[in-house]
């Protein structure tokens, strides 16, 4: 898996996030967050020369690429237009980029234009736009028209709009409506649409079916989910639990025993007023979940980066979940110096998301990533437990020149390796640079991060 610096591998698992926990965005949302571009070994300005030539030459993948290369190098404005060059030459995702930075620049109508055109097109047919341009509308105050978007990227296929269109149902108390978008989404990996599913299984009365949910999306970052299985779980074997909560909460001033009520509480049908105002009220009375609850569940359609003021505010006051989401928020705006200390705080602390970002930072040596691997573990994230995962993606390695078999490397997805044989090939072919071979194998291994991929297909090009 690649490691921070990268942080896709760890965003994109997700495709996906914590309770209103998408993919191919710059809006650091919890269910889309971006695709990240960046390797520990890039030549950050040579890299991004590269790829500007690639794009000035109309390769519209290559426009996407700079694009998402500027976003997390902290460079939104030239990354806009790079992706607006890659959306006028017909590339839905690059408007999909374009919008999404719109979108996070606070700029609503422009961004509505782009992205709803994306989603709306004939050419749209994996409606990769969709889940932004239901952000847009929503943004504009149009929530039927954001449904409209997010059921028609969910119809594509696209599982973060079907995430969205089930969010949006649920939260309008359509629960019948919401179970079959949740479950597409659950089913698909979208991260904390289990959760989400969980909830309307609940209100819809299969408790069971819910607890099953949570305990699957426990175990993939969301922090909702490992909160409340174990009650959940409780509840399914003790029918007097909320009676005895309530009590508690009422009789012996337990703020714990009130938020865990106030949880019973909203997953009964018809019951989340009620609960919003207890978990108001328990916040009112210092309890800093409960304040956090009824932010986040009334935030819930609200993409995060609407909501970076807030994460500080909680984040100083101790919800370590805010701690972390807000490190994310400066991983992607490029500045990674300050989502380490935040990770490595909220870690001190307990929280185990934050322990393994923070074990796949770069800036760390072996062994301080294996430490906070291993407090993820010992908190409880089994993920972190085993060995380093392997990344299905293709990546940038180190490895000394004379061990490395760099034909069976680039299968197995080193970029670098790939950019070698590719360099192998040009020189080896009659027609040196113009070997199609060879220009396959820069392409692969430029869109892979690699700056030496990138800068062979400049010249194999000319």
């Amino acid at each position: 898996m690649k490691r921070f610096s990268a942080v896709s591998s760890v965003v994109v698992a997700l495709s996906l996030a914590f309770l209103f926990e998408g993919c191919a965005s710059v809006s650091l949302d919890p269910v889309r967050f971006a695709s990240q571009a960046a390797d520990a070994n890039r030549d950050e300005s040579r890299i991004e020369k590269a790829l500007h030539a690639l794009c000035d030459k109309g390769l519209a993948e290559f426009c996407e690429k700079e694009a998402r290369v500027l976003l997390e190098n902290g460079k939104s404005e030239p990354a806009k237009v790079a992706a607006a060059r890659g959306c006028l030459a017909g590339r839905n995702s690059s408007c999909a980029t374009e919008g999404d930075i719109l979108l996070a620049q606070g700029k609503i109508p422009e961004a509505n234009q782009v992205l709803s055109g994306a989603c709306e097109s004939k050419s749209a047919l994996d409606g990769v736009a969709c889940p932004g341009a239901g952000e847009a509308a929503y943004q504009a105050g149009d929530p039927a028209r954001a449904l409209r978007l997010w059921k028609r990227g969910c119809s594509l296929g696209n599982l973060v709009a079907c995430y969205f269109e089930g969010k949006a149902a649920r939260l309008g108390n359509q629960i019948g409506a919401s179970l079959a978008p949740l479950k597409r989404a659950c089913e698909g990996g979208v991260l904390g649409s289990c959760s989400e599913y969980g909830i309307s299984l609940a209100l819809d009365g299969k408790l069971e079916a819910a607890l099953d949910k949570f305990n699957s999306d426990c175990d993939r970052r969301s922090h909702r989910a490992c909160r409340w299985a174990p009650l959940l779980e409780e509840k399914t074997k003790r029918k007097d639990l909320d009676r005895t909560l309530d009590l508690d909460c009422r009789k012996n001033n337990s703020r714990e025993a009130c938020y865990d009520s106030t949880v019973l509480q909203f997953l009964r049908k018809g019951g989340r007023t009620l609960a919003l105002y207890r978990w108001k009220e328990n916040c009112k009375a210092g309890h800093k979940m409960s304040c956090w609850e009824s932010f986040i569940e009334e935030n819930g359609l609200k993409p995060l980066t609407q909501m970076n003021p807030e994460l500080e505010k909680y984040c100083t006051e101790g919800i370590l979940v805010a701690c972390y989401f807000r490190g994310l928020n400066y991983a992607e705006a490029g500045k990674r110096e300050r989502a380490l200390p935040l990770w490595s705080d909220a870690c001190s602390k307990g929280e185990p998301w934050s322990c393994y970002l923070a074990s796949e930072s770069e800036a760390l040596g072996e062994t301080e990533r294996a430490g906070f691997r291993a407090k993820a573990c010992e908190i409880g994230l089994k993920r972190a437990c085993g060995s380093p995962e392997g990344d299905a993606e293709m990546v940038v390695k180190k490895a000394k020149p004379e061990s490395i078999d760099y034909p069976a490397s680039c299968t197995s997805g080193d970029a670098d390796a790939c950019a070698y044989v590719a360099t192998k090939k040009a020189q080896e072919s009659p027609d040196g640079a113009q070997d199609g071979d060879a220009k396959e194998h820069f392409r692969r291994a430029c869109l892979a991060s690699s700056t030496l991929g990138c800068e062979g297909l400049v010249r194999a090009l000319k």
